[in-house]
């Protein structure tokens, strides 16, 4: 046995014993796609191990758990610039900061969670849609996030793009929309490892002519 094998299997093994524990690694390496990092490839993947996690999730319930942990992760590391503004001023002690995202985050995390539980319920056993339910109930529960209640919009998923030139296009499918192209990219990823040929093909082309259109009409704008 080779050391890439052995790293694959040893890695796969991890994931079966500690679902819950690598969701929250995956949420918070995928939180550095957003500035000031940028790394936007980072994010896909573990999007797209995000989907694998709930799609080897053996009930709902479970699938919930996930995307719960995925969230907390993300939601934590993405929003410490909140922790960072509490040093900017002296109206309540700056170490307060760390716990407000804590706590933040913790309950940001359900939405992550209902999008998991809804994507596992649509999509069990029928992996030619499972990535497409998914990326719909992601960004479903992103739209809810920035309404309900008082509604915490920071932070959308398709910030990922910015510098990219792929967010041109936002000017005709919107923040949510790039939000879903990102979803849809780590769907093709996922389809890709299940041999989902057609509809990860399907989609990576649709996502590199979004691209090109994208970075055709920064080139348009800057010229």
């Amino acid at each position: 046995m080779n050391g890439i094998e052995t790293v694959r299997r040893t890695s796969a093994a991890f994931i079966a014993k500690r679902p819950g524990v690598t969701a929250l690694l995956a949420g918070a390496l995928s939180a550095t796609g957003f500035a000031p990092l940028g790394l936007w490839p980072i994010t896909l993947a573990m999007l797209a191990l995000l989907m694998q996690l709930i799609w080897q999730a053996p009930d709902r319930k479970a699938a919930g758990k996930v995307g719960y942990a995925f969230g907390l992760g993300h939601f934590t590391i993405g929003l410490n610039w909140i922790a960072h503004a509490f040093t900017f001023q002296d109206s309540m002690p700056h170490w307060l900061g760390y716990p407000a995202v804590a706590l933040l985050s913790l309950f940001l995390a359900l939405y992550p969670a209902v999008a998991a539980i809804i994507g596992w319920m649509l999509g069990r056993g029928r992996p030619q849609f499972f990535a497409l339910f998914f990326a719909c109930a992601w960004l479903l529960t992103e739209y809810l996030r920035a309404s309900l209640l008082t509604g915490f919009a920071w932070n959308p998923l398709g910030v990922i793009w910015l510098g990219t030139g792929v967010e041109q296009v936002a000017t005709v499918i919107g923040t949510y929309g790039l939000g879903l192209v990102a979803m849809l990219a780590a769907g093709a990823l996922w389809w890709l490892g299940h041999r989902q040929w057609r509809q990860a093909g399907l989609l990576l082309g649709g996502l590199a002519l979004v691209t090109a259109l994208g970075l055709l009409r920064a080139s348009y704008i800057g010229g």
